[in-house]
């Protein structure tokens, strides 16, 4: 096995605050913010109510307190660092009942799009909370934001029952599913960072010859410690603490003929004791300056259909990008015609895998699991694990895929077609994966996929076949919006490539760049016809997918983070390289920048 996205790194000089069972259960409930949100949550189901609309039969609140330090450097000089701690909560306001309630449902009104997607799509009316442990001020703000999620939840509900009244309903599905109620303490040890050896270490890294001498480059190095808060009226209550540490290398250049270059790697996890070295890191970050290097003067790949070997790295991208969004299960709002039209217009209409159940969708061979109560898998740490989800659901083992049939979806406790129950993958605002791992049956070496390969482009009389070791980078520079908009806008047109090799007939290889995946979706994973049996483990920051066909780069998730203020949970894929039929490559299109006029200063 191997693993592609270390889970944490050493040479930062570091103390861990350890931080007992026992000792979390007592801060947890002795917690000036828990005691105001549990008065609240309270007089609110006692008293919340607007003249004869409905009361609400369900509230939940969740709350996160996070502290975070972070540092970041560009050739060995330091570009941001500092500290951060901020406090906020989302109220979840449910009216009506769990069979017909305020959610679920969009429409366009007057006054501009009206939307009530569910507490699992949003938390209306979600803000800050002081950063003093005061109690009453802590009530003041959660009643101020209960008071408006709830007006908009019944004002919602009165219009999503007359909306329906003049249209049938298109399922008959409950809007919210019953679960037993759970009390949960989860927590691990805290991480303190140095801030000075941390600011050290970026300074370091973003220094090394090869990688300083590119155009734009930059080493980031965070930690975030986070302390979860959910309460609901149905008596569940959970105290998470899931400390988490990120470190992003990601660098960009020109090739001679203008053509923009870019690549990245990170390391993710939530423990900084078993991390690698810095030697280590920065033998790392020398191969990425390399690889980036010889791109320069590679060949372009103008255009190629055929048989197509994802290894390693990539494979795991691929997967992790185009196949597991199709994992979660989708419900689609009551609306109108308009509003219907702008979720197929969005992506958001399309078919996930909920509508495939008893279907084939991946060769006979090969199956599909989540489990979030795996903690390693071949002596590898994995990194989605909890003990429950954002709703409090206890974690499972869930096979999705068994032999290439779909089983089942993920989902939160919003049923969709053919799922009443929750999977207990509610994390962050809806379902998301936790730790997916792919097996098969009968896997081969990695030397007998390229022999396949081989095979198969003499078999088709072609001149080569094509072997994908690394997806690329668009955005690589988290701090310039325009080139994240850029890898956004080009996921439409196809997926970059970074690394990919023609391979003869002769099994020579030869390196090529410029080339976009076109086509490739969850529909193509049913084309794979071989696959190794080694397993490679991708980390990777993870959102509720269910929106999306596919799932953003690591540097725009990183970003969406960072903008909530605290980081995002984390998800593991264990995948092996995966041999396709047929791929499309061609070469991206477009204006080309030109380089720069003159050499960088100091060459």
């Amino acid at each position: 096995m191997i693993v592609i996205v270390r889970r944490c790194l050493i040479g930062v000089c570091v103390a861990c605050g350890l931080v007992s069972a026992a000792g979390a259960s007592a801060r947890a409930q002795d917690s000036t913010l828990q005691r105001a949100l549990r008065d609240e949550l309270d007089r609110s189901m006692r008293g919340l109510r607007l003249g004869q609309l409905e009361r609400p039969y369900f509230i939940a609140y969740r709350a996160y307190d996070a502290r975070s330090i972070g540092a970041s450097a560009t050739g060995g000089s330091l570009l941001s660092s500092g500290t951060r701690h901020s406090r906020n909560v989302g109220p979840e306001v449910r009216v009506g009942d769990y069979a017909f309630d305020n959610t679920n449902f969009m429409n366009f009104g007057s006054s501009g799009m009206l939307m009530a997607l569910g507490g699992e799509d949003f938390d209306f009316g979600a803000g800050s909370l002081p950063l003093d442990d005061s109690y009453l001020e802590f009530r003041r703000q959660v009643w101020l934001m209960t008071d408006m999620a709830y007006k908009h939840a019944a004002e919602t509900y009165a219009e999503k029952r007359a909306a329906l009244l003049n249209h049938s309903r298109r399922d008959s599905l409950p809007d919210f599913s019953r679960v037993t109620p759970t009390q949960t303490i989860d927590t691990t040890s805290v991480i303190t960072l140095d801030r000075a050896e941390a600011e050290s270490l970026v300074r370091a890294l973003s220094a090394v010859a090869e990688f300083a001498r590119l155009d734009r480059s930059s080493v980031r190095i965070g930690v975030d410690n986070t302390d979860q808060y959910l309460l609901n009226s149905e008596g569940t209550s959970a105290f998470v603490r899931r400390p988490q540490f990120s470190l992003t290398a990601s660098a960009s250049t020109q090739a001679t003929d203008g053509a923009p270059l870019g690549a990245s790697f990170h390391v993710y996890g939530h423990s900084l004791k078993d991390l690698p070295s810095r030697e280590e890191l920065a033998r790392d970050i020398r191969t990425l300056a390399l690889h980036l290097d010889s791109l320069r003067s590679a060949p372009v790949l103008e255009h190629y259909s055929g048989p197509v070997l994802f290894e390693g790295r990539a494979a795991a991208e691929l997967f992790a990008e185009r196949f597991a969004p199709a994992l979660v299960g989708r419900r689609t709002p009551q609306g109108s015609a308009d509003f219907a039209a702008m979720m197929d217009a969005t992506g958001r209409g399309a078919t996930p895998l909920s509508d495939r159940v008893r279907s084939r969708v991946l060769p006979n061979s090969m199956t599909v699991v989540d489990d979030p109560t795996l903690t390693t898998q071949d002596g590898v740490p994995l990194l989605g694990t909890y003990r429950v989800d954002n709703d409090g659901v206890p974690a499972r083992r869930t096979v999705l895929i068994e032999r290439g049939i779909v089983k089942q979806v993920l989902t939160t406790r919003v049923p969709v077609r053919g799922f009443l129950e929750s999977t207990g993958n509610r994390r962050g605002d809806g379902a998301a994966p936790s730790n997916i791992v792919v097996t098969t049956t009968n896997g081969v070496s990695d030397a007998e996929l390229k022999n396949r390969l081989v095979t198969m482009v003499k078999d088709r009389g072609l001149d080569y076949g094509l072997i994908v070791r690394e997806l690329g980078s668009g955005a690589v520079n988290r701090d310039d919006p325009s080139a994240m908009m850029s890898e956004l806008r080009g996921r439409g047109a196809g997926r970059l490539v970074l690394l990919a090799y023609r391979v003869y007939p002769d099994g020579r290889e030869e390196l090529v760049r410029g080339a976009r995946l076109l086509g490739v979706s969850a529909e193509s994973f049913k084309d794979i016809v071989a696959v190794s049996g080694r397993t490679t483990v991708l980390h990777r920051p993870t959102i509720a997918m269910g929106a999306f066909p596919f799932s953003p780069p690591m540097e725009m998730l990183e970003s969406l983070g960072d903008l909530a203020g605290e980081s995002l949970p984390l998800a593991s894929y264990v995948v092996p390289s995966l041999l396709f039929e047929d791929v499309s490559l061609e070469r991206s299109s477009g204006e080309q920048p030109r380089p720069p006029l003159s050499p960088p200063p100091g060459r």
